[in-house]
């Protein structure tokens, strides 16, 4: 018998399994709070999307004095869904006491320039300083933070287009002069009312 029982407990010691330990539970790491900065909306001169007027925010009476004529100004923001506005300033055909022909100057009736405003992107110095130089643009500071003269060669004559990073409200101003504005110091005085007379307050009309 006791050969029996020791044949039988030596299978019963063969056939049965232990069931194998449970894995160590792993603790899972603790769930990263949000960087409230991460969510933090880019702060822009003017609200994404949102066109300003070019009346009151272009002071074409400012610029006419400052040119010597009497403007007109026309709203074509449409024209550039990127631009915050766009203004379009004529000559008036009724120029009062009028003298000599200033050479370079467009003749009544024709387009002095095309003012671009943008307010839609953090313009930083260094930024639109670096894209100037890299486009060959004469780089100074000698209107607004930066000022910018591209030039642009039409027949015999030049046509210079003055880029302006204004100090008050980071906007990039952009002068287009007209296609028979060859004078530089007429553009660079628009571009130079413009930067007296927008500031913050007049971006909130």
């Amino acid at each position: 018998m006791s050969g029996r029982w020791l044949a039988l407990c030596f299978l019963l010691a063969c056939t049965t399994t232990e069931e194998p330990p449970a894995p160590a539970k792993t603790e899972s790491p603790p769930p990263r709070k949000p960087n409230p900065s991460a969510w933090k909306e880019i702060e822009t001169p003017v609200p994404v999307g949102k066109k300003l007027a070019c009346t009151p925010l272009v002071a074409v009476d400012k610029i006419g004095e400052r040119v010597g004529r009497k403007l007109e100004l026309i709203d074509e923001s449409n024209k550039d869904p990127d631009a915050t506005a766009v203004c379009r300033l004529k000559l008036a055909k009724g120029q009062p006491g009028k003298g000599p022909a200033q050479k370079g100057m467009p003749p009544a009736g024709e387009e002095l320039a095309t003012v671009s405003v943008y307010c839609w992107s953090t313009f930083t110095l260094p930024d639109v300083k670096k894209k100037c130089s890299d486009g060959g643009e004469e780089v100074s500071t000698e209107i607004g933070m930066l000022t910018c003269v591209k030039k642009v060669p039409a027949g015999d004559n030049t046509r210079n287009i003055v880029t302006v990073l204004e100090p008050d409200t980071r906007c990039k101003l952009v002068v287009n002069p007209g296609p028979a504005n060859y004078d530089l110091a007429v553009t660079k005085a628009t571009a130079l009312a413009l930067v007296d007379t927008i500031d913050k307050d007049s971006l909130q009309k």
